[in-house]
This record gives structure tokens, sequence and C-alpha cells, in this order.
């Protein structure tokens, strides 16, 4: 009798354990049977999310901050056209590898921006200079030589004798100058002296002297002359 009872209570718990098998069975979710309502705050963790779970059309307006950006996460594919505006350019990002060939004309330069520093040496030509620009303050001392002037000048001392001395110009003027002349080293009063300047032409000039109407001769005179030319 003793032996009966520990075997009854083991077949009575077999029992109840058979029949709560039959009727209890595991419970399945139906497929799209959870929506927003059955979620808790915060109950879609990062680990509960698949891999390119999140699309475009998941993230709402204005959701994506700064914080959620990678370095370097916007190339230039991302940036919208004129999205980027002067607010936009950190002070002194734009360097010379980000202008465009000519990208900075007249309108971009601010007035005086141009110093002397910035022009590169024998850069500006004649065309540059408006016209009336060059005073006098501009210019260094002894910087116009003869063939800088518009008006030619030569001179020179010349011994004259015979009927007629050819002289030659040192250098071709553009044109035939004006000559004029005297004589040079002679006291001349009371004298009639006629000195003839002929046949001016760009690079020479024919002088004939006469004293008191009669031809100089050998060793002739001395004279001086200038022939000025103007354009």
């Amino acid at each position: 009798m003793e032996l009966e009872k520990p075997l009854a209570i083991i077949a009575a718990i077999l029992a109840v354990i058979a029949l709560v098998s039959v009727f209890i069975k595991p419970v399945t979710i139906g497929t799209s049977a959870v929506d927003t309502s059955q979620l808790k705050d915060g109950a879609v963790t990062e680990n509960k999310l698949a891999d390119d779970a999140v699309t475009a059309a998941k993230i709402a307006s204005n959701a994506v901050s700064n914080s959620n950006l990678v370095d370097n996460a916007v190339v230039g594919s991302k940036i919208a056209s004129g999205a980027v505006t002067g607010a936009k350019i950190a002070p002194g990002a734009v360097d010379n590898t980000k202008l465009a060939d000519s990208a900075v004309d007249s309108t971009a330069l601010a007035d005086n921006a141009v110093t002397s520093a910035k022009i590169l040496d024998g850069t500006v030509s004649a065309d540059d200079i408006a016209a009336g620009a060059i005073d006098n303050t501009k210019l260094a001392d002894g910087a116009v030589t003869a063939d800088k002037m518009a008006i030619k000048i030569q001179d020179g001392k010349d011994n004259v004798s015979g009927t007629s001395t050819t002289i030659t110009f040192s250098t071709d003027f553009l044109g035939a100058p004006t000559v004029v002349a005297t004589l040079a080293n002679r006291s001349i009063d009371n004298e009639n002296i006629a000195i003839s300047i002929t046949n001016v032409t760009v690079d020479n000039f024919t002088v004939r002297l006469r004293i008191n109407g009669a031809e100089v001769t050998a060793p002739g005179e001395n004279i001086y002359w200038i022939a000025v030319y103007t354009p």
C-alpha cells in the first residue's frame, strides 16, 4: 500500500500534463499583425533593423542633422545646384585651386584690390595705360631719351668750305627736319654773312657759306647747326 501512493501521484501529474498539452498550443503572430500601436516607444533598437531597412521614405523631413552625418559624407553629387551660397563657405576656404580659369573678372575685384605687388613684372603694355595717365611724377630721371621723344633734335659743329658742304645726320629722321645754322669762333661784326641751307632730307642737308659775298674756301669756317623734326 505504501508504494501505491507515490505511483498514483506521478500518474496524476502525467495525466494533468497530457491534458494541458491538448488544450494549450504555441502562440504564433500573424504576418503584418504588429503595427505602430502595438510597439512600445523605443522598442525598435538598432539591432532590430535589417541592413538597408531605413529607406529615404522612412526618414522624416529635417530628421538628418549634422551629427548624423559621417565625415566627408556630403560629396559633390549630393549638393543641389546653387545650394552653396556665400554664407556656406568658410572664410579663406576658396584658394587658387578652387577658381576656374578666367573666373575672376573686373566685377569680382574690389576697388583698389590690384596693388603693384599683384601685377607681374613686364605685363603692363601700352594698351593697359589710360591716355594721359603718365605725368611728370611717373617719369624717372633720365628716362626720356632722344628716341622716346616725338620731337627729334640733332645738332653739331662742322667745317664748311667750297661752294657747298653736305652734312649727314647721325641718325635718320622720320621726315625732313628744319635746320638752322650760325658761325662758330668768328667775329662777324661789319661782315655780310650768308648761310644757305638746302636739300634737307631725312639723313643729310647741304650748306653754303658766303662772307661778304665770297664763297668760303679752305680751311673753311666752322658752323653750329641744329635740326628739329616735329611729327
